[in-house]
């Protein structure tokens, strides 16, 4: 690739990647403000952990209207040792997974 292509590839991207980042911006505001009616204010940010079902729900909801599928992984921690209550990642693993559902309508 020469310098002129990758010039107008890198013009090209750069509204594409602002597009993108200003919809995830969105999207994640739009997403915790939703929670956040569901929920209520005494439960899921402080309060009470969000039930797997809950989240499993949410989704399916956005599998549905997306078309994707997700999957909802769980950290795995350990403790960190001579430091009470700090922990680590070791991994991840699977716990949900959603697939659209979709509709035909005759």
């Amino acid at each position: 690739m020469n310098n002129s292509e990758e010039n107008v590839q890198h013009e090209l991207l750069a509204p594409i990647k602002k597009t993108g980042d200003d919809i995830e911006r969105d999207c994640h505001i739009r997403f915790c403000e939703i929670l956040d009616k569901l929920l209520g204010p005494s439960e899921g940010w402080g309060g009470d952990p969000v039930p797997l079902e809950v989240w499993t729900g949410i989704a399916q909801a956005l599998a549905d209207a997306s078309g994707y599928h997700f999957s909802l992984q769980a950290e795995i921690l350990e403790p960190i040792k001579d430091s009470p209550g700090t922990f680590h990642s070791v991994g991840r693993r699977e716990v949900a997974h959603t697939e659209a559902v979709v509709w035909v309508h005759e």
